[in-house]
């Protein structure tokens, strides 16, 4: 779920703030040198009980909530204040109740080469459910009169 979640989100955000660039992953980090820029991530995960819903086939076996870092670059600490708000905002509108966990924000001024200010950086940290899913070939096939004991009891 985690990232076409962050895709959903991402699309949203570039339609709300022109100009915007947006990359997912450690190794995108170094393809887009100016702001306004959102980066995500991934930090680490931790686990717990799943959540389980009646609208699937599968159930999770394993809860699991991946912890993105957030980089919202922009030219100024407005534009920055604006993009991480933004981040969040849109997260919490378009996650389902209990899959998107705001847990931090730190803030760092960047300077580029010769002392030359390249903005503000807010780096947000959010978690995002993504559980574990059972494979749908494993799915258990409903009761029959022959698979309960000959009968219904």
């Amino acid at each position: 779920m985690s990232l076409s979640f962050i895709d959903t989100i991402n699309a949203e955000l570039k339609r709300r703030h022109q100009g915007l660039v947006t990359t997912v992953g450690w190794k995108e980090r170094s393809v887009h040198s100016k702001p306004p820029c959102v980066r995500w991530i991934a930090d680490a995960a931790t686990y717990g009980d799943a959540v389980l819903r009646q609208d699937r086939l599968t159930q999770p076996l394993l809860g699991r909530v991946l912890r993105y870092k957030v980089e919202c670059w922009g030219r100024d600490l407005d534009e920055t204040e604006q993009l991480a708000k933004s981040v969040v905002r849109v997260a919490l509108q378009l996650g389902t109740l209990g899959s998107v966990d705001p847990q931090g924000e730190e803030w760092e001024g960047l300077e580029g080469s010769g002392a030359s200010i390249l903005g503000e950086m807010a780096t947000l940290t959010l978690g995002i459910r993504d559980d574990i899913e059972d494979d749908a070939e494993t799915t258990v096939a409903p009761p029959t009169p022959t698979t309960v004991g000959g009968g219904y009891a």
